[in-house]
């Protein structure tokens, strides 16, 4: 898939909000399963990201990265893309932690 910062965007809201799915199935997206372990807030559902009261999505395909994550409650909404000669979708996430950490440091322990 190609898309550009601004797709990410449009998408994370659709993620967030549901509206391209069934509201059942929405609400199923959203009973999120904590990762054991991890040193921060995060989870998993139905192909959805939760960390702390971020919600989104990651990927990767060789060479590049992505993250867009929404916090509803505030209506903001992150969207990076990196570079970088892997297929992990760390580079981007990183990135996007240490801003939610600089913009609000109480979604990151």
């Amino acid at each position: 898939m190609i898309s550009t910062l601004a797709d990410l965007r449009a998408w994370g809201q659709h993620l967030v909000d549901g509206s391209l799915l069934s509201p059942a199935l929405q609400a199923r997206r959203l009973q999120f399963h904590r990762f054991d372990g991890s040193p921060i807030n995060a989870g998993y559902g139905l192909g959805i990201l939760n960390v702390n009261e971020f919600v989104g999505h990651n990927g990767a395909i060789f060479g590049y990265s992505s993250v867009v994550l929404t916090r509803p409650q505030t209506g903001t909404q992150l969207a990076f893309v990196a570079k970088e000669s892997t297929t992990s979708s760390r580079p981007a996430f990183d990135v996007a932690l240490a801003m939610i950490a600089e913009l609000y440091p109480d979604q990151v322990r």
